[in-house]
């Protein structure tokens, strides 16, 4: 509760210092860090690892959130499609010739 109420005090201070800039960037990358710090540290001796998941998920919406990500994604994804796509045809070509 502290991590999520302390993400949402400090997207009430971002949005009155520049309102113009978009705070679920900041809302969801301060859960994404409070469910890490569960991960990661232990309770009670034992490391509560189903944390990671929800951890990853809020970075994931926060990187989406991030007003920059559109422009990024223009140039970023094409990009890793075709370096993703020559990967998986030198390896197709490889496993050919060791045959």
């Amino acid at each position: 509760p502290a991590g999520s109420l302390f993400s949402l005090s400090l997207v009430a201070l971002v949005d009155e210092l520049f309102p113009s800039f978009e705070g679920g960037t900041i809302l969801f990358g301060g859960m994404g860090v409070t469910f890490l710090i569960l991960a990661l540290f232990p309770r009670g001796g034992k490391r509560q690892l189903w944390a990671i998941f929800p951890a990853i998920g809020c970075f994931l919406v926060a990187l989406l959130a991030f007003p920059p990500f559109p422009q990024i994604l223009r140039y970023a994804g094409p990009a890793g499609l075709i370096a993703a796509g020559l990967y998986l045809l030198l390896r197709a070509l490889g496993h050919r010739s060791a045959e």
